[in-house]
């Protein structure tokens, strides 16, 4: 369901998933919503042309949590233990992010870093390059400070 906050009413409503969706962010602009479900679907949707851009399908897990990291990638996690990359342009998955050992339940970008929480009660930080180097996202260990 879309709602006009100014008029308080609702504009429309959109079937985007199969199943429940979980998480749900505006781009910066507020002119797209990006959504992802138990579908397994990462979707970018279009406010102003009202439609689906793009439909990303990553089964066979369920998406719990998204997050925004610029104008075209997202973190995107759920019940595979596993943080995927994806670029909205492309359609492409750029990388995975392995570490956790229970479902990611929670995702947060913020000042460089990606911070995931999930089902087996950790809380990682994962410094994501911004430059279009090598390397797209690290985690952070004890073993190797932070760069």
């Amino acid at each position: 369901h879309l709602y006009d906050p100014q008029e308080k009413h609702l504009v429309d409503e959109f079937a985007l998933h199969a199943g429940r969706i979980r998480d749900c962010q505006f781009t910066s602009d507020g002119s797209h919503l990006v959504t992802v479900g138990e579908d397994g679907a990462a979707i970018l949707f279009s406010l102003k042309q009202a439609e689906v851009i793009r439909r990303i399908e990553l089964l066979p897990c369920k998406l719990f949590s998204l997050a925004i990291i610029d104008d075209r990638r997202v973190a995107v996690a759920g019940t595979d233990n596993r943080i995927r990359i994806v670029d909205f342009e492309s359609g492409l998955v750029l990388t995975h992010l392995d570490g956790h050992r229970g479902s990611i339940s929670t995702l947060v970008y913020a000042n460089g870093s990606l911070f995931s929480g999930g089902f087996d009660a950790t809380l990682r930080r994962w410094p994501i390059a911004l430059d279009g180097g090598e390397r797209l996202a690290e985690k952070d260990s004890p073993q190797s400070p932070p760069k």
